[in-house]
């Protein structure tokens, strides 16, 4: 017999869409395709209020500003007393500080006994006040990779409520994206050899190491040229002229998406922070183009070197520069890349990614005593 469906009431305070936003969208839409009752709480200027609705998802306008945001609260506390949901899942801290604030004033099994946060971030073992707020017996956690989940215990979580669920991508969509009839910005018209990357918002120094590694690489290949799906700040435009290499650097603006990146590209550099998240990686491994990436415990616990992606240690500037030339010039080298990365990438599909979601509010929740699906009159 199969489990019955569950009613989730979903959290995200982010206005812009991003990967976070994107995994809560293929969540959302995998959860509805299989029967299960959902309903998005989240900002209404938001991409993500914006995108659910069009794609069908019922959404319920919240401003999560903080736990101090009364009205977010005393909604919330309405909603899931009113529409009797099983859990309640927060997909950033912000949302989550709503969540807890609401428990004051509600003694729903959802926000009580039931409250998921999606964690993404590596931690050190925090203080002791920190330790307090991830010690709570009401919470289970829900980890985007092994480093994250043993960051958590270290912070005070209980290992016995953590799930680690990998991020998801659309791995048929982008490839079907990132095969234009068009090259937008005319490199490959013009026989350049492009070295991708994606710039992340607040993460502008991490450019930065790419950006003189390339310097070395297009001192040995004059024809190389980077697309960086972003825009340039003023400090990344200076940086470039210092380097030398202001006209070989192309900065697409604001993109939905890279995936047109991702086409243009004949190799995908991923320099990341030790973060708890590699879904850029993933998007480029799935779009099937080589990667160059860093050793940080984000990307070792997805990548191989050599099989699946060339991986170079952090802040090695001319062994990222190397590496780039080794795929570049070496077409075979690129085929086994991409075709190792094919593999990966499926082992990340958006549907392993929903299903194990749905194993972590079984394992973890108490979903057995929850109350039927059927909102009050």
């Amino acid at each position: 017999m199969s489990a019955r469906p569950t009613a989730s009431l979903h959290l995200n305070a982010g206005r812009e869409f991003r990967a976070t936003q994107r995994r809560v969208l293929y969540l959302l839409q995998g959860l509805a395709a299989r029967g299960h009752r959902v309903l998005l709480c989240c900002p209404r200027t938001s991409a993500l209020f914006r995108r659910a609705g069009a794609a069908g998802i019922p959404c319920a306008a919240l401003t999560l500003r903080s736990s101090l945001d009364f009205p977010s609260i005393v909604r919330l506390a309405r909603l899931v007393r009113d529409e009797r949901f099983d859990l309640v899942h927060a997909h950033d801290s912000q949302s989550h500080h709503v969540a807890r604030a609401a428990r004051g004033m509600s003694g729903e099994r959802a926000l009580t006994a039931n409250l998921f946060l999606t964690h993404h971030e590596l931690a050190d073992g925090g203080t002791a006040g920190a330790r307090v707020h991830y010690d709570d017996p009401g919470v289970h956690y829900i980890a985007s990779c092994k480093p994250v989940r043993d960051g958590l215990v270290q912070r005070g979580a209980d290992a016995a409520r953590i799930a680690v669920v990998p991020d998801g991508v659309d791995v048929p969509a982008l490839r079907l994206a990132t095969r234009p009839s068009t090259d937008p910005w005319g490199l490959r018209a013009r026989g350049l050899r492009i070295v991708g990357t994606v710039l992340r918002s607040g993460k502008e120094k991490n450019l930065m190491p790419l950006l003189e590694a390339f310097a070395f690489l297009h001192r040995r290949l004059p024809d190389t040229h980077v697309l960086v799906a972003g825009k340039a700040s003023p400090a990344l435009e200076r940086g470039c002229r210092d380097l030398g290499i202001g006209a070989a650097v192309t900065f697409t603006g604001v993109l939905d998406d890279a995936a047109s990146v991702h086409a243009a590209a004949h190799v995908f550099a991923y320099l990341s922070d030790p973060e708890g998240t590699a879904t850029t990686l993933l998007e480029a491994m799935a779009a099937g183009t080589p990667v160059v990436t860093t050793a940080v415990p984000s990307v070792l616990g997805i990548v191989r070197h050599g099989t699946s992606a060339l991986v170079v240690p952090p802040r090695d500037n001319q062994a990222l520069a190397q590496a780039l030339e080794l795929v570049l010039a070496q077409p075979e080298l690129a085929a086994r890349l991409v075709h190792g990365a094919a593999t990966v990438a499926e082992q990340h599909s958006v549907e392993r990614m929903v299903d194990a979601t749905l194993g972590a509010y079984r394992s973890l929740g108490q979903l057995e005593a929850a109350r039927p699906d059927s909102p009050r009159p």
